[in-house]
């Protein structure tokens, strides 16, 4: 089994913070982000848990420094180009729900 959480509430508390986040990034900054990517982030805590969520929105934007920073750098884009961030948020999340553990683990392995 992939997800080990049972119950509703693990559930509910998995939809709305991951999207609650994203929701006040999206209603304070309207130009940057669409209602889409709260919406695939509520889907994605719910099925996979908060922590998935939540680390899936990081990966995703960790992932999307990496591959777009270098081609701002190189002017290949510019500033106001629209960058999709939902695939970028599905990738991290399927790394977190597949080495989410080994990913924490050593994270904080570096620490101790």
């Amino acid at each position: 089994m992939i997800f080990n959480y049972t119950g509703f509430v693990y559930s509910l508390i998995g939809g709305l913070i991951p999207a609650g986040l994203l929701f006040l990034l999206a209603f304070f900054y309207k130009k940057g982000m669409g209602m889409g990517d709260v919406k695939l982030v509520a889907m994605v805590g719910v099925f996979a848990g908060y922590i998935n969520g939540l680390m899936g929105i990081f990966l995703g934007a960790l992932i999307g420094s990496i591959i777009f920073l270098p081609l701002l750098i190189v002017d290949k884009i510019d500033r106001k180009t629209r960058i999709p961030f939902g695939p970028l948020i599905s990738l991290g999340t399927v790394i977190m729900i597949l080495y989410g553990n080994k990913l924490i683990n050593w994270y904080l392995g570096i620490f101790v």
